[in-house]
């Protein structure tokens, strides 16, 4: 790895196994891993594959999506110290480019999904797999905007696509039958003119969660749509003060966590995620994102060049160094 590097993620499964992702000026995104509560991190990314996307379950299972001379899929059972690796039908011309975007998504050890778009019109291909990504079905009905934000399964049936950029208009899809067909969701009504971003949906204990980003004359604030039942009902946050580049946790329905980077303020949930407190301000977290939460007291976020992690729910963050073997 060269000196020029930038952290994208971090993600801690318990006090001592976890996984980083990092983007490297000359090899492009590399994969670690941790058995020893961040100590040290192990290399353990494949050789000769561009990554374009990683999905770590789990303490030992992950999947990468890579380019080589064709689209792959690789597999680990045993935290990257053996890969398999299969091949994904991909047809369109546009699908093996570089510049594609990548999502994948899991719901257990077998049944995952990934969202392959470009940057043109009608470039969005669907693939699922029912046996670990040894093989993948195209989904080729996908029907879904360009302007792609985040992708999340919550069953073999239910899914949710969210998008950015819009004028509060199509910002939510959802499937019934496992991806074949999508819908546009209107669960919300916003009468101020101004710019939205839905986030990557999340489900926690069975809540739907939607965060969605509104920017009206250079005014940030997020607000937190949650569903117990699927979309049928909806309940919303109390507005939350942010800027550009916050990013959110949730280690229970009781506690969350929304982490301003450009700001370095910390806001913790109460009341099942209604209402949001200010509740730490930190020099440390100015840049912050990727933050993950896998406890109601420990958690780690990550900048660009550090790891930071709290054992006390975020009231205090640490400096982790970085030790690369």
């Amino acid at each position: 790895m060269s000196n020029h590097f930038s952290i994208q993620w971090v993600q801690m499964k318990s006090r001592e196994i976890g996984w980083l992702s990092i983007k490297d000026q000359t090899q492009g995104s590399l994969l670690f891993r941790t058995h020893n509560g961040a100590e040290q991190w192990n290399a353990i990314t494949p050789s000769g594959i561009q990554i374009k996307s990683i999905f770590p379950f789990g303490k030992h299972i992950a999947w990468i999506y890579g380019m080589n001379e064709k689209a792959v899929v690789l597999h680990t059972t045993n935290g990257g110290e053996r890969w398999e690796q299969y091949e994904v039908p991909v047809s369109e011309e546009w699908e093996k480019k570089e510049s594609v975007k990548v999502r994948m998504e899991f719901i257990n050890a077998t049944h995952g999904w990934l969202l392959v778009t470009g940057k043109g019109e009608n470039q969005q291909s669907l693939y699922h797999t029912e046996n670990s990504g040894k093989s993948w079905r195209p989904l080729r009905s996908t029907s879904l905007p360009s302007n792609i934000s985040g992708m999340k399964f919550v069953s073999k049936k239910n899914g949710w696509v969210t998008l950015h950029d819009e004028l509060a208009r199509n910002l939510v899809y959802r499937t019934m039958d496992g991806g074949v067909s999508w819908q546009q969701v209107r669960f919300f009504t916003l009468d101020r003119p101004g710019m939205y971003h839905a986030r990557k949906p999340l489900f926690i204990d069975n809540m739907l969660i939607i965060p969605i980003e509104e920017s009206i004359g250079g005014i940030y604030r997020i607000m937190i749509y949650s569903s117990p039942d699927l979309g049928r009902t909806w309940k919303v946050s109390r507005m939350i003060p942010s800027k550009q580049g916050v990013s959110l946790s949730f280690s229970s329905l009781h506690r969350g966590w929304i982490v301003d980077g450009e700001m370095g303020v910390l806001y913790r949930s109460k009341q099942r995620m209604q209402k949001w407190d200010l509740w730490e301000y930190d020099e440390k977290l100015k840049g912050a994102r990727g933050l993950h939460f896998y406890s109601v007291t420990e958690g780690w976020a990550c900048t660009n060049t550090a790891l930071l992690y709290t054992k006390n729910g975020g009231k205090t963050w640490r400096t982790k160094k970085l030790h690369i073997m």
